[in-house]
């Protein structure tokens, strides 16, 4: 019925904010877009919906290939957007391809020095087990900005960090140093218990 709208008045806006939504609903992005275009309607990012669309995809289906291939496209779709380049870079390091998986995320945190971009690639860092690497892109997003779950990231990765630097000092042949630096992390004051979780790894 917002075609038979659109025909009878082209410039009605309410018929043509309807049938941009019924677009976005049914997946029909390129026309939602040319909708968008065309009469000024549906004040969100297309790129960014489609994106986000296809990485709700990528979780339906089991095949790593296919997976791939739709976060692939959602990456090209809106290179915007740090979520999609996180469950690329996820699945490209479950397959071992690590390196190409940071230069996916990484690389365009540091060049454009998001806060959403830095805290997916800090995220991928903790989990590629590089805690150093993580609490470093974190804490490039300013305090002021920094979200509780960005804070709790920096928080926990820096005593991820103090554990694997003492036991580099233990592995090394320093073991009274790093066996102290060990005993002092998990003494030290601290409800969620992640400092003794981290000394005792």
């Amino acid at each position: 019925r917002y075609r038979a709208a659109l025909a009878r008045r082209p410039n009605l806006g309410q018929a043509a904010s309807g049938l941009y939504e019924v677009l976005q609903q049914q997946g029909r992005f390129a026309e939602a877009e040319d909708i968008q275009r065309r009469l000024g309607v549906g004040g969100g990012d297309v790129a960014n919906t489609r994106s986000n669309a296809l990485r709700a995809e990528a979780q339906r289906v089991s095949d790593p290939g296919q997976q791939a291939q739709l976060l692939a496209e959602a990456v090209r779709v809106d290179p915007g957007n740090p979520w999609a380049r996180l469950d690329l870079a996820r699945l490209l390091a479950s397959v071992g391809r690590n390196g190409e998986a940071r230069q996916i995320v990484e690389g365009p945190a540091l060049q454009t020095g998001t806060p959403d971009a830095l805290f997916a690639a800090a995220l991928f860092a903790e989990s590629d087990n590089r805690p150093n690497d993580a609490a470093a892109l974190i804490s490039r997003v300013p305090d002021r900005v920094r979200t509780p779950d960005m804070q709790r990231l920096l928080q926990r990765t820096r005593v991820l960090a103090e554990a694997d630097g003492a036991l580099a000092l233990y592995q090394a042949g320093r073991r009274a140093e790093g066996r102290q630096q060990l005993l002092a992390l998990a003494a030290r004051r601290d409800p969620t218990g992640a400092n003794v979780t981290a000394a005792l790894r």
